[in-house]
């Protein structure tokens, strides 16, 4: 994990806390791939929001979860937001989840914990900001409980 950036990006949500909801990727309604070739959008498939200046974090209005921050977080500049992806620019359309994968330099068991819906901002700040050593018990833990 880059706990650098996750921990800044933990510092994001506690800043504004109750837009956190790790069961909502985020509220924007646009769907992506409804767009004419000028950006314009199809009738009836929102507005998608568009990151303008580097420094700019993309406000959804209500919720987001850790995947969804991150890519408000550290998208760079020209890229398109939607309901359940983001589009860089000049690259189709990838999932917050997968974007956040490869951003915040997760293995697959860290992506399975701290996406899960039901973490609290708690349980993952106490994941970024552990020790290596602890970070295993945590996974270690949840993967013996489950059975996986």
């Amino acid at each position: 994990m880059n706990r650098e950036k996750a921990v800044f990006v933990v510092a994001g949500i506690k800043s504004d806390a109750k837009r956190h909801d790790q069961s909502l990727w985020t509220n924007i309604n646009a769907t992506p791939g409804y767009e004419y070739r000028d950006g314009t959008v199809y009738p009836g498939h929102g507005t998608p929001k568009i990151k303008e200046t580097e420094d700019q974090v993309i406000n959804c209005g209500t919720t987001a979860c850790l995947a969804g921050h991150t890519a408000f977080i550290f998208a760079p500049v020209g890229t398109r937001f939607y309901r359940e992806a983001l589009r860089l620019p000049g690259e189709p359309a990838v999932s917050y989840e997968d974007y956040a994968h490869e951003e915040l330099e997760l293995d697959q068991k860290e992506v399975v914990y701290l996406f899960s819906g039901d973490r609290t901002l708690n349980e993952i700040e106490e994941y970024v900001v552990a020790t290596d050593e602890r970070q295993s018990e945590i996974l270690d833990d949840l993967y013996d409980e489950d059975n996986y």
